[in-house]
């Protein structure tokens, strides 16, 4: 279990509680705790390759705020982001975990990090991966945001997986990109590390724009964990490929 240490050292700092008051309200919250059954299994899967290639997914996170753990991950980078990996554990459709794959583990594998990235890109594609129209997803909200009239087209596209969680590494599927977008070019804008806003480019000096909006939703409504970057990116239909914005 997560014991928050310096709640109870603040506690006992103030005077508000005793020292073996706090020790017997960590051992109580230690006891309360016990491992289920299911995270002791999956604690010997995680060391199975032929388990973990076939539950091995990629997740994108920001390389800046994540130098030092990177050092100790499998990534690769992947414009201003890095691709991470992790080992899921699911039942029944539901996630109940995951552990990420530090370069130890790849080591004990045996296995390379190109047959590491190749496995991660082949599970995602079947992990319910969609491309949701912006205006379906407000009409479906339980609550109005104040609008009488149903919202007209927006022309934006919500990219998640099934699960909502880590959804932003579906951009890696070049395949899904090409046959969402068909001949048009889109804007990227990093909602989280769990979706993509896709933007048609009309105007192409909507750029500042869409980094300013990105900026203002980041700091005042995305978690800083869940943040990807500061940001909008540039998806290229002739070629096929993300770029950083010029």
């Amino acid at each position: 279990p997560m014991i928050d240490l310096d709640y109870y050292y603040e506690k006992y700092e103030k005077g508000e509680r005793k020292l073996m008051e706090c020790v017997e309200n960590i051992i109580k919250e230690r006891k309360n705790h016990s491992c289920p059954n299911w995270l002791e299994q999956f604690a010997g899967k995680v060391t199975d390759w032929e388990y973990v290639k076939e539950h091995v997914y990629p997740v994108l996170v920001p390389t800046k705020e994540n130098q030092k753990i990177l050092e100790t991950l499998v990534s690769k980078p992947f414009l201003d982001l890095s691709i991470i990996y992790i080992i899921r554990e699911e039942s029944s459709g539901e996630w109940r975990g995951s552990a990420r794959i530090t370069q130890n583990m790849q080591e004990y594998y045996g296995v390379s990090k190109e047959q590491l990235h190749y496995h991660a890109l082949e599970n995602i594609k079947k992990d319910g991966y969609e491309f949701r129209d912006m205006k379906e997803i407000l009409k479906n909200l339980p609550f109005s945001l104040g609008m009488e009239e149903e919202p007209e087209e927006m022309g934006m596209y919500v990219l998640t997986n099934t699960s909502e969680l880590y959804g932003a590494a579906g951009i890696l599927d070049s395949n899904l990109l090409k046959q969402f977008a068909g001949n048009r070019n889109f804007y990227i804008l990093p909602s989280s590390l769990h979706e993509w806003i896709f933007v048609p480019v009309v105007d192409k000096e909507a750029k500042e724009v869409l980094d300013k909006m990105v900026k203002e939703v980041n700091a005042e409504v995305v978690d800083a964990e869940e943040r990807l970057s500061d940001h909008c990116y540039y998806y290229d239909a002739k070629e096929n490929e993300i770029r950083m914005c010029a």
